[in-house]
């Protein structure tokens, strides 16, 4: 009995350990090994009545053109971003990467779906009022670099409108900063090589992203 709370006991503290303890950055599990960053912020210009900026947790659908023991099929992958809107897919398979889609909790609480099927360059982003989204695209302006396929920084915004015809306003940089959203801050987001070079520092990853700079 003595032997059994001993066991009860360790087990206890292994689980807690582990849930306190901070991520694991994995390192490349070979040559072939790819890395996916990018970052998204979402502006709330009064779409809903509780308008903000929203870059937390953010839900990050990625297509993928990938090639796997020399067959070339098309996935998906989803991923999330951290406090300050970036977000990464790590020892991924060679290929061809876009953003597709996002999924995100409003201040309202109701959930907001934005994609592009990402089937031509015409294809943009808009609402969707279906909660699934498809990775059936075939369209990928960005190439890889180095294993490393930089998305950039994306800016997203929705207003009153958009509730009426889906659209959004959408662009792309390899950075953003000074831009004033509706809460009154200046929006300051770094180029997603520099931020995750700076937060894989000391491992090969890291490597590989100041290679494809």
């Amino acid at each position: 009995m003595l032997i059994r709370r001993y066991l009860c006991l360790l087990l206890c503290i292994l689980v807690i350990s582990c849930a306190q303890s901070t991520r694991v950055i994995d390192t490349p599990i070979d040559e072939n090994s790819f890395l996916v960053v990018g970052s998204v912020v979402v502006e709330d210009e009064f779409y809903t009545s509780l308008s903000g900026v929203h870059l937390n947790d953010i839900e990050v659908a990625i297509l993928a053109e990938i090639t796997q023991d020399g067959i070339t099929k098309t996935t998906g992958y989803w991923t999330k971003t951290d406090e300050n809107g970036y977000f990464y897919l790590m020892n991924v398979p060679p290929g061809r990467y876009a953003l597709t889609g996002l999924r995100l909790n409003l201040n309202d609480q109701s959930t907001l779906v934005i994609n592009n099927p990402c089937t031509s360059e015409t294809d943009v982003f808009k609402i969707s009022y279906r909660d699934h989204i498809g990775f059936i695209g075939n369209y990928f302006d960005i190439e890889p670099n180095n294993r490393v396929v930089n998305l950039q920084a994306n800016y997203f915004s929705i207003d009153a409108d958009s509730r009426t015809y889906y659209d959004v306003k959408y662009f792309r940089r390899k950075a953003i900063t000074g831009l004033r959203m509706v809460n009154g801050i200046k929006l300051v987001q770094i180029s997603p090589i520099r931020y995750f070079k700076n937060q894989f520092a000391g491992t090969p990853w890291a490597d590989l992203l100041r290679e494809s700079e």
